[in-house]
């Protein structure tokens, strides 16, 4: 828990901090010159994605079985392919209440996080922001999201943002 306290405190409690007028001042100086490297778009990435990495995807804890499902493999393939004429970059996974689409995205996270695939999973309903700019903030993302994917794009072929439960 030490290592996600933050998230877990703005999850959680309204965290307010006091500031003397000197260090705002020094932190306004700052936004402007904020660079922030790959491995930290990265890293915050890991960690806003840390609710649905760890949705629960196997059966028994002793001997942990997990259900290959086919769409995840429909889906990364999808995502690993160039698009098709007219074809958009956006994929919209659909299903029955309990019909394993969680469970599916996890999947795919992991595999994605695997190949070194940069991405981003977050569940939309823990994270209930009204505005991208909320979103950001409860994602705890030191630069605007579209952003850092734009940072990421330009070194990796592919970067993956996965919202579940979107609806």
């Amino acid at each position: 828990l030490i290592e996600y306290e933050s998230l877990i405190a703005k999850r959680f409690f309204n965290v307010r901090m006091v500031l003397d007028s000197e260090d705002v001042q020094q932190h306004i100086n700052n936004l402007g010159n904020k660079k922030i490297s790959i491995d930290k778009i990265i890293e915050e990435y890991r960690n806003a994605s840390i609710f649905l990495s760890n949705y629960k995807s196997v059966f028994s804890l002793i001997n942990p079985q997990r259900i290959e499902r086919k769409a995840t493999n429909e889906i990364k393939t999808w995502i690993n392919n160039p698009l098709k004429d007219k074809e958009r970059n956006i994929g919209i996974l659909k299903g029955g209440a309990g019909s394993g689409k969680s469970v599916i995205l996890n999947n795919l996270f992991n595999q994605l996080s695997n190949d070194k695939i940069p991405v981003i999973a977050f569940k939309a309903d823990e994270k209930n922001a009204i505005t991208i700019k909320d979103l950001e903030q409860k994602l705890n993302l030191s630069i605007p999201l579209e952003e850092s994917v734009l940072m990421l794009a330009e070194k990796f072929q592919k970067v993956v943002v996965i919202i579940d439960q979107i609806d």
